[in-house]
């Protein structure tokens, strides 16, 4: 690894949670199971869809 890439690594390991990035982290945080399917635009989340029921036949 070269120091450019170095660079850009530590670059984007430092930069910081937009504010729909902090939701959507609290919002994991706070699902005790389940699945949701994550929506992003522009490289970021716009929503999220938790699954509620799901039926086994």
């Amino acid at each position: 690894m070269d120091n450019a890439d170095r660079a850009k690594k530590t670059e984007q390991s430092e930069r910081e949670l937009t504010e729909k990035e902090r939701k959507l982290i609290d919002y994991i945080r706070n699902i005790e199971y389940g699945e949701i399917h994550i929506f992003i635009q522009s490289r970021q989340p716009v929503r999220v869809e938790e699954t509620k029921t799901s039926i086994l036949l």
